[in-house]
């Protein structure tokens, strides 16, 4: 078979095939398949994502749309900081991508960076997303399971900036995973770790203006008669705590919408 025949054959597979995958399509042994592979790569037409596992085509691969591969047979599904940035709810970009999974904690450094992988219970395995990139955690499911992880290694969530909540964020969806932990320490740490990282909200997620009003008022935590005393540009309709700082540099007022909300969500938070 020439090498053209094989690369359509691997083609064919899938964007992510094993060496051995690889061989029993083309019916060839292990070492064979491997040097025909190394050769694929030399032309431009494979790259070797790790030890015997292979991307077959001209680019490399999303690293999202490997993590089935890595942790076959057991599923996964990207999750914690990987999630937040995918939402846009951080800006920051994570040095790992970080993976929930039913295999075993460890790490898998590829030449696509290296693959975080957290183990979790089956009773709390789930809430993704199918998007073009692969398994994602909803934005409350990687809340859940940063938390969640964190508590399981006596700690709560550390390092994590402040948070963009989208719109429709559900809170509630968050204490459904939360109920479903077997033991009671565990759940009251990963409820105050995602206590943690809400808090972090300016109830904010977008802070500035009729904006913050209107998302106080959806939490039930700014009164309906409140308005705010400035009107930010329509361009900073969604605006991070570090575009207040530049409006209390020109000397404008902070939002009493927002203030108030921080305040009595700090106080709602307390309560519980």
């Amino acid at each position: 078979m020439s090498r053209l025949a094989a690369y359509s054959t691997l083609e064919r597979l899938g964007p992510i095939v094993s060496t051995a995958e690889a061989a029993a399509a083309l019916r060839r042994t292990a070492s064979s398949t491997s040097r025909l592979l190394r050769g694929l790569e030399e032309v431009g037409r494979a790259h070797r994502v790790r030890t015997g596992l292979w991307a077959i085509g001209l680019n490399r691969p999303d690293p999202f749309a490997i993590v089935a591969e890595l942790t076959r047979p057991h599923p996964a599904y990207v999750s914690f900081l990987s999630a937040l940035n995918h939402h846009g709810m951080i800006d920051q970009i994570p040095r790992e991508f970080s993976v929930a999974s039913l295999d075993r904690a460890h790490r898998i450094k590829t030449i696509l960076g290296t693959f975080a992988i957290h183990h979790l219970a089956p009773e709390l395995f789930g809430g993704w997303q199918e998007t073009g990139r692969g398994r994602v955690a909803t934005p409350e499911k990687a809340v859940f399971d940063l938390s969640y992880v964190s508590a399981v290694h006596a700690g709560r969530p550390r390092g994590i900036p402040e948070l963009d909540l989208p719109t429709g964020f559900d809170p509630k969806a968050i204490d459904h995973w939360v109920n479903r932990i077997d033991s009671a320490r565990l759940a009251t740490m990963t409820r105050l770790g995602v206590d943690h990282m809400l808090a972090r909200w300016d109830l904010d997620g977008e802070c500035c203006g009729d904006t913050a009003v209107r998302v106080g008022r959806r939490q039930g935590v700014v009164s309906a008669d409140a308005s705010p005393t400035f009107e930010p540009p329509a361009s900073h309709a969604r605006c991070p705590r570090r575009h207040h700082r530049e409006w209390h540099a020109r000397g404008l007022a902070a939002c009493p919408g927002a203030r108030a909300s921080r305040a009595q969500w700090a106080g709602r938070i307390a309560d519980r």
